[in-house]
């Protein structure tokens, strides 16, 4: 993890952005079959860089399931962070 004033980037899993971690669990298509969500809504949720944080729990178990190493809470919670500042 690199803090620097202003960004918050994790060099180890390259997962900065939900757009990242999307693109590292498949895709819309695949997390919006796991979410219950259309695929156009995880774009647009990619997109604005936004993940409700009642998705997060199904957000770890693809990535557990995917073998995806790096997304927990704490991965989506600093990504959170950096788009509130």
């Amino acid at each position: 993890l690199v803090l620097r004033r202003g960004a918050t980037k994790c060099r180890l899993h390259d997962m900065n952005t939900f757009s990242d971690v999307v693109s590292k669990l498949g895709g819309p298509a695949v997390v919006a079959d796991h979410l219950g969500i259309t695929p156009d809504g995880v774009r647009k949720l990619a997109k604005r860089n936004a993940m409700p944080t009642k998705h997060w729990p199904k957000l770890i178990l693809l990535a557990e399931q995917q073998k995806v190493r790096g997304l927990s809470a704490n991965t989506l919670a600093r990504i959170a962070v950096a788009r509130a500042q």
